[in-house]
């Protein structure tokens, strides 16, 4: 059966967190906006924890009171525990006064839903698969739907996720390399160690399994995810956890988790999802934006993606907002405005990426350099207030400059080493060093050709 083409100034393609935000910013500005998604109600398990820089741009397309009323709880930096038997934590608080955002995910895309719904130039249309890019003269303009429905615009926003298909077509082919799995579960009436922050409690032992993030959800709930091992083993779910060593976590907070773990969830209870990482080389071509994780994603452990995609959207409405002036070709107008948005987008996008990237390999390692680069990390965090503002400012988005991520990074590698040289009982010896050496320069190698190596063009 043949449709008539659905017209609007944008169609975004998902309707996930990046895919509304994107809608609410862009219509805010009078556009006319279809949103497409393939599921008729949020994901079950996504993100739920926004920097400040994200919490400001909820505030400022209006939808932070509601989100506030319906659960979101602020948070004021990391509480991140080292892993070791006497669990004191390193605290990065935000800047003074500045607040971030946690709040259950399903809560929060059914509440962004609702707002997006009642928008007057807005038009949400749920259990639509986008599953073809329409182009006419070499430019995106428009989706065809799995019904075979053709879905128009003068601008084309693909904010499918990680795994966006529409990328693929676009020409942008690059490939989520897969990290670990993670899934989440709420418990109820445990305390947390530190009120008001998130916690990071890193492995006692090098497992192979990742970091533990949790964070209070309000009314004494409080969210837990949970990094695995790709391979963990045969079983349930539930019982690969449980044979996770939990001792280095806080005694109220394990028992909680086991708890929970025998008493309440079953197997089909327990949301799982592969953690991937990747960077695009282009969001942009003529027609067509993405946004969000279908631009490049990292390890949840940093909690950048959502505010990332909500800088993405704000971005993007901006150059609009500039091409939208009267010019004589309205077109090339369009074009300009999407080179400026994928500039600009890598400028504030590629420092968080490598942050995360960095992190979770610091994290995680089981090497012997790797796990020096640990001991380097906390004693550096530990040793100035100036170092921990500065961790936070590039994590948090405030900060984006790859010049500083660069110098912080050649920081925390001069405090591995003379952690190594100060304290030879350790443990580390000069394997060690030269693993560190091996690391930094593979890792200051990749700052510096994201720094020189950005895109200029759009392809068409």
């Amino acid at each position: 059966m043949a449709y008539p083409s659905r017209l609007s100034d944008v169609v975004v393609v998902g309707g996930g967190f990046a895919g509304v935000v994107a809608a609410l910013s862009i219509a805010n500005e009078g556009r006319r906006v279809l949103i497409l998604d393939a599921s008729a109600v949020p994901p079950r398990f996504s993100g739920d924890l926004i920097h400040p820089l994200g919490r400001q741009l909820l505030a400022d397309l209006g939808v932070l009171p509601e989100l506030l009323a319906c659960g979101a709880v602020s948070i004021d930096g990391f509480a991140v525990f080292p892993g070791t038997s006497q669990q004191a934590a390193t605290m990065l608080p935000y800047r003074e006064s500045a607040r971030g955002l946690v709040m259950d995910s399903r809560a929060l895309g059914e509440t962004l839903r609702r707002a997006a719904a009642s928008h007057p130039a807005i038009e949400l249309h749920c259990g639509c698969e986008a599953v073809e890019i329409l182009r006419r003269d070499g430019r995106v303009i428009g989706v065809r739907d799995a019904a075979g429905q053709e879905w128009c615009g003068r601008l084309t926003i693909v904010a499918q996720g990680r795994h966006a298909r529409l990328r693929r077509q676009l020409g942008f082919a690059e490939k989520p390399r897969p990290l670990s799995i993670s899934t989440a579960l709420t418990l109820r009436d445990v305390p947390l160690p530190v009120q008001n922050y998130a916690h990071i409690f890193l492995p006692a032992a090098a497992d192979g399994s990742g970091p533990l993030l949790a964070h209070t959800l309000g009314g004494g709930d409080v969210r837990v995810s949970i990094d695995l091992p790709r391979k963990v083993g045969e079983g349930p779910l539930s019982e690969r956890i449980l044979r996770l060593d939990l001792d280095n976590l806080p005694a109220e907070l394990a028992k909680g988790l086991r708890d929970t773990l025998h008493d309440h969830y079953a197997e089909t209870e327990l949301a799982t999802r592969t953690t991937c990482a990747f960077r695009t080389r282009r969001c942009a071509a003529a027609g067509v934006a993405l946004i969000g994780d279908a631009a490049g994603c990292t390890h949840p452990i940093t909690g950048t993606g959502m505010t990332t995609a909500l800088v993405d959207a704000w971005i993007l409405r901006q150059e609009l907002d500039r091409a939208d002036r009267p010019r004589r070709d309205a077109t090339k107008a369009l074009d300009r405005a999407l080179l400026r948005y994928q500039q600009r987008r890598y400028r504030f996008a590629r420092p968080r990426e490598h942050l995360a990237e960095g992190l979770y390999e610091i994290f995680c390692g089981s090497e012997d350099g790797t796990a020096a680069l640990r001991h380097g990390l906390f004693h550096y965090w530990n040793g100035s207030h100036r170092s921990r503002r500065a961790s936070v400012a590039l994590l948090s988005g405030e900060d984006s400059s790859l010049r500083r991520l660069f110098a912080e990074y050649l920081r925390v590698c001069t405090a591995a080493v003379r952690v190594i040289l100060a304290t030879p009982r350790c443990g580390y010896d000069l394997p060690s060093l030269a693993s560190i050496l091996r690391r930094s320069v593979r890792t200051l190698s990749r700052f510096m050709r994201s720094a020189v190596g950005r895109p200029v063009v759009l392809s068409q």
